[in-house]
């Protein structure tokens, strides 16, 4: 994208600080899903917040990847189905990770909710959270950057 521009040595120093902030997002997004599955049970609110902050940081360290584009706005929940053409089962993901939104909205601020008013159980959003986790990284790796194990 920028090749014609740019020294060779400026190409490497871009790369260089965005791989370095997409492993950091990454790490972010593990340190989210570690503390989602020490979680009991009787946390399931706690435990959904977690997992999905652990796949919009996934999400955003893939977005950034793909595509450069990275920001802190509150609107960026939004695109967090937003994935590469690329990536494997991208629709699955995509209604997954959108729904999961859901959940964490309803976990977060609907103060009658009890967790049958959920789109997904509590393990059935900690496995697409591992799922998604191990897709991205494996997506991440296949492209020449390594991320941290799941």
């Amino acid at each position: 994208m920028y090749a014609t521009v740019l020294s060779s040595d400026s190409r490497n120093s871009i790369e260089g600080e965005l791989r370095e902030h997409v492993a950091g997002l990454f790490s972010l997004a593990l340190t989210h899903f570690a503390f989602a599955e020490r979680l009991r049970a009787a946390d399931w609110r706690q435990q959904v917040s977690r997992y999905y902050y652990a796949c919009y940081n996934a999400s955003k360290a893939l977005r950034f990847f793909s595509e450069g584009h990275f920001s802190a706005e509150v609107a960026d929940h939004k695109k967090i189905g937003e994935l590469p053409d690329d990536f494997n089962d991208k629709d699955k993901f995509k209604l997954n990770l959108e729904n999961m939104r859901t959940d964490r909205n309803t976990s977060d601020y609907d103060h009658i909710a009890v967790a049958a008013d959920l789109l997904a159980t509590p393990p059935e959003i900690a496995t697409t959270t591992r799922d998604f986790l191990t897709a991205v990284r494996d997506y991440c790796l296949a492209r020449g950057l390594t991320l941290g194990e799941v």
